[in-house]
């Protein structure tokens, strides 16, 4: 085994567990370098490269479209080929020699009858990623969870060797005091105790239960339950149910439960990683959050419907949005923060999420330091984004970071919508289509009423509202002119083109025109510039 160097599968955000194959960028068996990109993984914000640790031959262990935990084994790296065919997934190291083995388990059954509670802090936080399972035994000080404390991520080690039992769901918030677990001597709660290895709260689940919902990616909430959940409780709920794959069918007994305006005769279909990461986001984000949201109307001389036809004013006006917000945000700091347990954790940048959904599912780039960007860069930035966008080539540090986020739908025909908050902000911007007339498009903000109120976000529009105009104006303006320029040039052309004669039959380009011919300019053995028509360059 010391001959194999593992590539495991990264965590790049701590509200992902888990990471899909995008991509192999290696045949398995080739020869790689040590910081070649051999693999590329998507996660629910971006995808990212996997660079190979060392020089050697590669091994695959997943394939395209796979989704695994973090932390799973992706690929390993030999220095001789011949050795890949020795390698084997399930392999493992050497176990520890009898008497360690009996030292560690004198050790766990000394803790059978002490609990040890573990993830107490001083502030509140948000539980993240979980590494060691309800139920599993750990070493001390190896890494149990991560855990977001203010603007930064912290990992927890565990505080003793034991049995590891979670308090907390991953990506709840966490008060002040409250454990985020414990450790015990058991793989049960209490010694002794069979049925019971898990909990969630007030939620309890049997360690048979909770690996049925692990291999059908499930939790019991998912299936409605509650209390002490048995794995008969969740049999019932599945069978007959069948796991296909992508889908599964609906049970008569899930059915019994469903609401009275769902039909019983669909079927469950799997969605994307990246939907299932947004739901638990948005969930989290809007759960707790006093969501209300104003509007105003932007009186409009016509700009979506200009940069319909022309894409170079389409991208200035969309970066004008981000260029205004970013520098008005500086007299709103409340935008750029979130509630969390009666405070306020204010920002120190202000960093703009700009919605892009080009084909391949909503990403949200971020724009840093907005406010101290001029326009040009924020153009140019915004080009590189959409670039790296369509060719999956975001990366996490791209689409992280983000303090208030825009999404622009004026390009889709909505006139109206309501933006949705996302996780750590208190407010997100939503721009409208202009409405049938053409004669204004809304600009909506949705916020956390605990964190601002309804007249500072209507003042803020209003203030927005004023600065679009004057770009408006602006843009507008160089539009006709850019339009009469080339009108004019248009005319010149039509007048030259009117006076050129084919130099064999004479005939005018206007008579050649209406016989659907051309001129083509031609060059004689003299070197001199001839026009001669299709017709006589066929001949006739």
């Amino acid at each position: 085994m010391d001959d194999f160097v593992k590539i495991l599968a990264p965590t790049n955000n701590v509200n992902d567990t888990s990471v899909v194959i995008f991509q192999l960028l290696a045949e398995d068996g080739a020869e790689v370098k040590k910081g070649q990109a051999v693999l590329a993984v998507e996660t629910s914000k971006a995808t990212a490269d996997i660079e190979s640790p060392a020089d050697g031959y590669i091994k695959f262990m997943v394939g395209i479209g796979d989704e695994v935990p973090n932390g799973s084994l992706l690929a390993v790296v030999a220095p001789k080929e011949d050795l890949l065919e020795s390698f084997h997934p399930e392999t493992k190291p050497d176990k520890a020699p009898a008497a360690d083995r009996k030292r560690q388990a004198a050790a766990i059954q000394q803790l059978s009858e002490d609990v040890t509670s573990f993830g107490i802090f001083d502030q509140p936080v948000t539980l993240g990623e979980i590494y060691v399972k309800n139920g599993e035994s750990t070493e001390r000080d190896t890494i149990l969870c991560r855990i977001r404390k203010g603007n930064h991520t912290e990992t927890v080690p565990a505080p003793e060797a034991g049995y590891v039992h979670w308090e907390m769901e991953p990506y709840m918030p966490v008060k002040a005091g409250q454990a985020l677990g414990s450790i015990s001597g058991s793989p049960s709660v209490c010694a002794g105790e069979k049925t019971i290895p898990v909990r969630y709260g007030s939620l309890r689940v049997s360690r048979e239960a909770q690996r049925i919902l692990d291999d059908r990616k499930l939790t019991a909430a998912a299936l409605g339950l509650t209390g002490l959940v048995t794995a008969e409780m969740v049999r019932e709920r599945l069978e007959p149910a069948r796991d296909s794959g992508k889908e599964i069918l609906v049970s008569k007994k899930a059915a019994a439960s469903l609401p009275a305006f769902h039909s019983s005769d669909g079927r469950y279909e799997s969605i994307s990683k990246a939907k299932r990461s947004e739901a638990v986001f948005l969930s989290e984000a809007n759960r707790d959050a006093v969501v209300s949201q104003v509007s105003v109307l932007v009186p409009t001389q016509g700009i979506f419907t200009a940069c319909a036809k022309d894409p170079e004013l389409a991208g200035r006006f969309s970066s004008v949005i981000i260029f205004e917000t970013g520098r008005l945000l500086r007299n709103y700091r409340n935008m750029l923060s979130f509630y969390e347990d009666g405070r306020l954790f204010v920002y120190g940048h202000i960093n703009i999420g700009y919605a892009l959904s080009i084909g391949d599912g909503l990403k949200v780039p971020v724009f840093r330091d907005a406010d101290r960007k001029d326009l040009e860069s924020i153009m140019a930035e915004k080009e590189r984004f959409i670039e790296k966008y369509l060719s999956h080539a975001l990366t996490p540090e791209d689409l992280g970071g983000g303090t208030f986020t825009i999404t622009d739908l004026s390009s889709t025909g909505c006139y109206m919508f309501s933006p949705v908050l996302n996780l750590g902000q208190s407010a997100i911007l939503g721009v409208g289509g202009e409405n049938p007339g053409k004669t204004d498009y809304p600009l909506v903000l949705a916020f956390d009423h605990r964190v601002t109120d309804g007249a500072t976000a209507t003042e803020f529009l209003c203030r927005l509202k004023e600065r679009l105009i004057a770009h408006e104006n602006v843009l507008l303006g160089r539009q006709e002119k850019k339009e009469e320029k080339s009108a004019s040039h248009s005319i010149i052309e039509k007048a030259e083109r009117e006076k050129l004669v084919c130099d064999s039959c004479f005939r005018t380009a206007e008579e050649l025109e209406e016989w659907g011919l051309n001129l083509v300019k031609t060059v004689d053995r003299y070197g001199e510039e001839k026009h001669i028509c299709s017709l006589c360059l066929a001949g006739y």
